[in-house]
């Protein structure tokens, strides 16, 4: 096992724990606001706050699935599923430019995972484009689907694209670099390549290949 499999699969375990705990403290906060909505007379403007909480709690949970799919990549089952509908579920209404090229944009994935991918690169694009708009575009590509993901950037590409996935690499600051590392780890789970590319000086793509599927 070389330097940067070993820090992988140490990524893996710490990610595995990170989920457990932040389940078990998810739950225990969902649990004790049960009880006090229990307690409060149903028209309380606190129920207000502990809606929020539990909506925090759910946000919180929701990474804790993408920490455990990370973990399990090896044991992930992969479906025919769409990934434009997948780009369009994540993205919403955020300030996101999206073009579908392919008349078949169909990829064998685990769609939670797939859903984690996506929205970890919209939160990575977002991040450093600002108020600025992200571009995605999906397209067929020889005998793959593509997916880009290109935003501004304040970067020098060529120099960090080689360390760009690996695990606890950031040009953000310490206590950074999970999360692309993550991405990588998911989407090699389904036979597909990710790499960072600069289509121009100011720009930043992150581009995923998807081998084609057999409906296509």
């Amino acid at each position: 096992m070389n330097q940067q499999d070993d820090s992988l699969e140490r990524m893996k375990n710490f990610c595995a724990v990170l989920s457990h705990d932040l389940n078990n403290y998810a739950g225990i906060i969902q649990g004790y606001v049960e009880l006090m909505r229990m307690d409060l007379d149903p028209e309380n403007e606190c129920h207000g706050y502990l809606d929020r909480i539990l909506q925090a709690c759910g946000k919180i949970m929701d990474k804790s699935r993408g920490f455990e799919t990370f973990a399990q990549t090896r044991s992930l089952m992969l479906i025919p599923t769409d990934l434009a509908a997948i780009v369009k579920e994540v993205i919403a209404d955020a300030p996101v430019e999206l073009t579908v090229e392919s008349q078949c944009p169909t990829v064998a994935a685990h769609p939670d995972a797939l859903r984690a991918v996506v929205g970890a690169l919209m939160g990575n694009a977002r991040e450093a484009a600002g108020e600025a708009s992200i571009q995605m575009r999906i397209y067929d590509e020889a005998d793959s689907l593509c997916l880009d993901v290109v935003n501004p950037s304040h970067s020098d590409v060529t120099t960090i694209a080689h360390r760009a996935f690996d695990p606890y690499y950031s040009t953000r600051g310490k206590g950074r670099g999970m999360e692309l590392a993550r991405v990588h780890g998911i989407v090699g789970s389904h036979n597909a390549q990710i790499e960072m590319l600069a289509p121009a000086p100011d720009q930043t793509c992150l581009k995923m290949r998807f081998p084609a599927t057999l409906e296509r």
